[in-house]
């Protein structure tokens, strides 16, 4: 990055992404919790509604360092990058679809439509 002070507020604002939905998503659960569970089984649900949340927070570091010490460190990078293609040649274009967008301007050819 060509300026010091665009790459701090890049990295504040991607940092403080993550935190922010773990706010939102528990503060939900919780009130869920509160509103919908009937008499003692609040304290429970709550507990479980946090493992749910943070399980992949503690399992996600342990997944990605797994890999580098048997293998190094260029495995995940590599892995991580060539991840996209696998359903990309999973599925490929059919001759038939092709054509039939091919007479509209990509702004018309919709795949979605």
């Amino acid at each position: 990055m060509p300026h010091d002070e665009l790459a701090w507020a890049c990295g504040a604002t991607i940092g403080a992404g993550p935190p922010a939905v773990l706010t939102a998503v528990l503060t939900a659960a919780r009130t869920a919790a509160q509103r919908e569970t009937p008499g003692p089984l609040p304290g429970r649900v709550t507990a479980t509604a946090d493992t749910v949340v943070f399980t992949p927070d503690v399992l996600g570091p342990a997944a990605g360092a797994a890999p580098v010490e048997p293998r190094g460190h260029r495995l995940p990078p590599v892995a991580a990058g060539l991840a996209p293609l696998v359903p990309a040649a999973a599925s490929p274009q059919s001759a038939a679809r092709a054509e039939r967008t091919a007479s509209r301007s990509p702004s018309d050819a919709s795949p979605a439509w």
